[in-house]
């Protein structure tokens, strides 16, 4: 749910599928996701904020034509 720079994201269904060298990036993705609590976009990118407004996770567009 996003308002206004507020953002929360519901339940998140994930695979029980053994993946081990996608563990290390899994995990801290999950965790930025349920840690966040705003957004902020610069330009082209999208970062995901704490609660006390730091960052924790960044997110680039990208052209892919």
């Amino acid at each position: 749910t996003l308002t206004g720079r507020s953002v929360h994201f519901g339940p998140i269904i994930q695979t029980l599928m053994a993946c081990p060298v996608s563990a290390n990036i899994e995990m801290p993705y999950m965790k930025a996701l349920d840690d966040a609590h705003q957004v902020d976009v610069q330009g082209e990118e999208l970062y995901l904020l704490n609660e006390a407004g730091r960052r924790i996770a960044r997110f680039r567009a990208v052209n892919q034509t």
